[in-house]
């Protein structure tokens, strides 16, 4: 399923943005003053509130100002990966789920967007936070994304087709699909669909239960790079604290996340809190002798 072509990178004119300033040359997808290849990059922090039975909330740091009109912490973080995606950075944080059920959850998304697809869009700007009503029920999704979905186009029209999707797309950014895909049929699901180089952060709230999902997946080949780890406890930097903290690149999530809990997600692989890593991308050929590394 996945494509089998070079993605072609093409990086919009500054001119044509109206971006967060940087200093960045940004004629094409390679800065030859830094010698860096630009992508976007994210940032995403979660409580966790499936495997931990604190009262509370944690001493984290990307979600103690989860509340603030502006989070330092996040903005300072996303800020290290600047590099990937010069054409602007926003930085969103708050909580979703309920509180007297146990569900209710800190978050916080930041994103550095290498803009290639409706570019001149400031709606196409990561983190994405949509609200879809699903079977009668609504539902709140956030998403982070690093990279480029080949049939976008298709994902979405199979929804109207096949679904009866109501719901009109806010840009043409092909990342956005995701969302779409996410709320109607799950992130699994949705993983499997996209044919593209990507890595992407979900938290989706289910507002009628208060129900709260954290999903996180690579593509097949793994051309996008994610990374996670277990917080750290801000006061202590010594003690396992209850949350996430996912990134594009390790050096983000120094000081954040508790060194021997740093994972990186597998190429074709999915995780959520309740499963642990799952390899959704296992074709007969990938398992045939012929194609196997040793």
């Amino acid at each position: 399923m996945f494509a089998k072509k070079a993605a072609l990178v093409l990086l919009a004119s500054s001119a044509n943005v109206a971006a967060f300033s940087p200093n960045v040359n940004t004629n094409s997808a390679f800065n030859k003053k830094t010698s860096q290849r630009l992508m976007c990059g994210l940032v995403a922090a979660i409580d966790d509130i499936w495997t931990s039975k604190t009262v509370g909330f944690d001493d984290i740091a990307l979600l103690n100002d989860h509340d603030k009109e502006t989070n330092e912490v996040l903005e300072k973080t996303s800020h290290i990966l600047y590099h990937r995606g010069p054409d602007g950075m926003t930085c969103s944080s708050g909580s979703i789920g309920q509180e007297d059920s146990g569900s209710k959850a800190r978050w916080a998304m930041g994103h550095t967007r290498l803009a290639i697809v409706d570019p001149n869009n400031r709606k196409a700007d990561m983190p994405f936070q949509l609200d879809f009503e699903v079977d009668g029920k609504m539902k709140k999704v956030k998403l982070a994304a690093n990279g480029e979905i080949y049939n976008h186009e298709k994902v979405y029209a199979d929804l109207v087709a096949d679904d009866g999707w109501e719901h009109e797309r806010i840009s043409g950014s092909d990342c956005e699909v995701i969302a779409h895909s996410f709320a109607r049929h799950g992130g699994a699901a949705t993983a499997a669909k996209l044919d593209g180089m990507f890595a992407f952060v979900v938290f989706e709230e289910d507002v009628e239960t208060g129900t709260v999902k954290a999903f996180a997946a690579r593509d097949p080949v793994g051309i996008k790079p994610l990374y996670f780890g277990r917080a750290l406890n801000a006061n202590t930097e010594s003690t396992d604290a209850s949350g996430y903290v996912f990134s594009s690149e390790l050096k983000a999530l120094v000081g954040h996340v508790v060194p021997a809990s740093v994972t990186a997600i597998p190429a074709g692989h999915y995780w959520t809190p309740e499963e642990g890593m799952v390899c959704y991308f296992n074709p007969d050929w990938l398992r045939k002798v012929r194609y196997s590394v040793f």
